[in-house]
């Protein structure tokens, strides 16, 4: 069993989707997720985000469905925020220029583009262009990485205590020993208790001490 038991890289990966589309769009209750293609990334990543506030997407797994949506990408892409693709091609199959175009047909309105393939279907320069953000997944478990790295070193000053602990669960657990068993025991008894028993204050003092524990 993998060591990174409770923050595996499926759900580093979603969540990194998630928290950047909450700092490109804000409010993603109306923002809408077409995803191309399907593969186990993909679809760990659309799940976190409709459990996560996002109700309107689409999958197209098709072979017709996919060709249908590379001929027509403008059309599509002026409805949809968030594209995930997995063509499973080792093709550029996205280009630069479409998505100038679909970015015009948007009015400048932002685009998140995700990338679950390897190699990817998307140009790297999309990401050049202004109102448009492409990341692979190299890219987002960097992000993640970049996040856990920034609450190990930084004093807490949020009260997101379940999103903190989700990130320094892992290390604890492998700091304290804890067989997997032992490390769901502790987790689930952990959040009741920060979610239940204790104010602010006494919370920000015990997850600083965690980080503490864990920190080299």
């Amino acid at each position: 069993m993998n060591n990174d038991f409770f923050s595996s890289k499926p759900q580093q990966i979603s969540k990194s989707a998630f928290d950047i589309a909450k700092k490109i769009f804000g409010d993603l209750a109306l923002i809408k997720v077409i995803v191309v293609g399907e593969n186990k990334l993909s679809n760990s990543i659309l799940q976190y985000l409709h459990h996560n506030g996002i109700s309107t997407y689409v999958v197209l797994k098709e072979q017709k469905e996919k060709k249908l949506f590379l001929k027509n990408i403008k059309d599509f892409l002026k409805e949809y925020d968030i594209l995930i693709t997995s063509f499973k091609s080792d093709k550029i199959l996205i280009k630069k220029e479409e998505i100038f175009e679909c970015l015009k047909n948007r009015k400048h309105k932002p685009i998140f583009l995700i990338d679950t393939n390897i190699p990817g279907n998307i140009d790297t320069d999309i990401s050049k262009i202004d109102n448009c953000f492409l990341f692979d997944l190299n890219d987002l478990e960097q992000f993640y990485n970049d996040r856990l790295t920034k609450l190990k070193s930084e004093p807490l000053t949020n009260n997101d205590f379940e999103d903190i602990l989700d990130r320094i669960i892992p290390d604890l657990s492998r700091e304290l020993g804890l067989n997997i068993e032992k490390n769901y025991l502790f987790q689930k008894k952990l959040k009741f208790f920060l979610k239940r028993n204790s104010n602010v204050h006494e919370k920000i003092g015990i997850l600083n001490f965690f980080k503490f524990l864990i920190k080299k």
